[in-house]
């Protein structure tokens, strides 16, 4: 329900901002823009608690005890690096129907697909919950 509401605002001010406005917004500033607001509000179905939520929200806003030495140090160089390739998948790339149009298999292709398939292979042996488990207040484990 709290998902559909700030979904229904977000078109809500997109609208508003069309009505405003005779330029559209740079694509830069809407990528970045959608990409804000889908951090934030997923922070939501992550955190157990209202109070949890509140914590990472002061975490990324800089309100936080820990360093940032520490925090990169609890970090694997495995989850820096799928870090990296995540954000150059979503923001480097054409949009998936445009990409499908153009693309021809290549050795290069082959290659960035068995690289991602391996990573999220080692991936694997890590435990995370689903996340719309959050949603319903259920506790795993």
């Amino acid at each position: 329900v709290l998902w559909g509401g700030l979904h229904g605002l977000a078109l809500i001010l997109q609208r508003l901002y069309q009505a405003l406005r005779w330029r559209p917004m740079p694509k830069f500033l809407g990528v970045a823009l959608t990409f804000l607001f889908t951090l934030l509000a997923w922070v939501l179905f992550r955190a157990e608690t209202w109070g949890d939520a509140k914590k990472v929200y002061m975490a990324m806003a800089g309100f936080s005890t820990m360093d940032w030495e520490s925090a990169l140090a609890s970090y694997s160089a495995n989850s820096l690096t799928m870090f990296v390739l995540g954000v150059a998948i979503l923001f480097l790339p054409r949009n998936a129907a445009s990409a499908v149009d153009g693309f021809r298999p290549t050795r290069m292709t082959a290659m960035q697909t068995v690289v991602l398939l391996v990573s999220a292979i080692f991936m694997m042996n890590r435990m995370s919950p689903f996340i719309y488990f959050n949603l319903w207040g259920i506790k795993l484990g």
